[in-house]
Order: C-alpha cells, then sequence, then structure tokens
C-alpha cells in the first residue's frame, strides 16, 4: 500500500506536471507582473515622487510575497516539495535585483530624504535590508513547513 501511494506522489511533486500547478503558475506570473510595471515607472520619476514610488514598489513586492509565500507553503505541505519556495528565493533576488539597479541609475547614488527621516542614508541600504528580511522569513517559513509536516516533532 506505501508503495502505491508513493509512486503517485512521485508524479504529482512536479509543479509543471500537475494542472493544479500550471494554474499556481500562471497566477504567479500575473501576480508578479505588477512589481515590473512599477520598475518601469521608476525611470521618469525624480524627486519626493521618486521615494513615494519606491516606497510603493516595496510595499508591492511585500503584496506579491505573502501570495507566492502562500502558495509555496499550501505546495509543500500538500506535495512536500519546495519547487515553490525556490521560485520564490529566485523571484525575491530578481526583483530586488532590478529595483537596487533601478535606484542606483535613477538616484545616481545621492541619497533622498524621504527615507533619512526614518535612519536610512540611501535607498539602497533600505532595498538591501527589505531583500534580506524577505529571504529570512521565506527560509524561516520554509523550515517551519518542513517541520510540521514530520511526525517525529509530534512525539
Amino acid at each position: 500500500m506505501k508503495n502505491s501511494l508513493k509512486g503517485s506522489t512521485k508524479t504529482s511533486k512536479n509543479i509543471i506536471g500537475s494542472k493544479s500547478g500550471r494554474i499556481i503558475l500562471i497566477i504567479l506570473l500575473a501576480l508578479c507582473c505588477y512589481p515590473v510595471y512599477s520598475f518601469l515607472q521608476l525611470q521618469s520619476i525624480e524627486g519626493k515622487a521618486f521615494d513615494a514610488t519606491v516606497f510603493n514598489n516595496l510595499l508591492s513586492i511585500w503584496i506579491t510575497w505573502i501570495i507566492i509565500i502562500c502558495f509555496a507553503v499550501y505546495w509543500k505541505w500538500s506535495r512536500q516539495h519546495n519547487s515553490l519556495f525556490y521560485l520564490t528565493y529566485g523571484y525575491l533576488l530578481l526583483i530586488f535585483g532590478a529595483l537596487m539597479f533601478m535606484v542606483q541609475q535613477v538616484s545616481g547614488g545621492t541619497s533622498h530624504t524621504y527615507f533619512a527621516v526614518g535612519g536610512y542614508p540611501d535607498l539602497i541600504f533600505l532595498v538591501i535590508e527589505h531583500f534580506l528580511g524577505t529571504v529570512a522569513l521565506t527560509g524561516f517559513l520554509q523550515i517551519l513547513v518542513w517541520w510540521f509536516t514530520r511526525r517525529w516533532h509530534r512525539r
């Protein structure tokens, strides 16, 4: 009986191979388009509006991350596979790397006063701080889901 269950879960682990996995990927790809659209707005904005746009961009990344992490936890819990967590790490690296590049290009290395009030002299350090925070939380959630899907922790 256990062998037949193992065989059926091996085929459903691949996120692209199942119908629900394809639906989840389509939703996630559509969801990731908004931060990319926000990046395109950064090139034409300067001054205080630039700082507010960076803040709104960070907010959209966090909201997107929350939704992606919900799907990743569901996928790990139901399929015992980390593929969406790995996609989340890749998404975070790509999106925050692009944001750091855009901020550096548009701001020209000068610091803006919008975030300086909170003790952040440069927007690049703020973006790095948010990147490290999301990666740490993603790793923590991945470890927690792994922990609670095991039976040995309940003994």
